[in-house]
């Protein structure tokens, strides 16, 4: 096993965890998600810039991560 493996497991098991909360007692498709999705302006471009952060798809420029930060996530 390689030694980052403990690691990723537990974080795959905490995110399933807190799935599993979010989920319960409550009914309904994925689809009922949509008219919160709706209300968030550049949706699309939130998800790309998370994959980008999280998955190393690019570089990061600190100061467009920064100005993100500070200005769009409040809105």
């Amino acid at each position: 096993m390689q030694p980052e493996a403990p690691a990723l497991m537990w974080d795959a098991r905490r995110a399933a965890g807190r799935v599993l909360e979010f989920v319960a007692g409550r009914s309904g498709s994925a689809r009922s998600i949509q008219p919160t999705a709706d209300q968030v302006p550049d949706l699309a471009r939130i998800v790309a810039f998370r994959n980008v952060l999280l998955h190393g798809y690019a570089q990061i420029d600190d100061a467009l991560a920064w100005e993100v930060a500070l200005t769009r996530v409040p809105e």
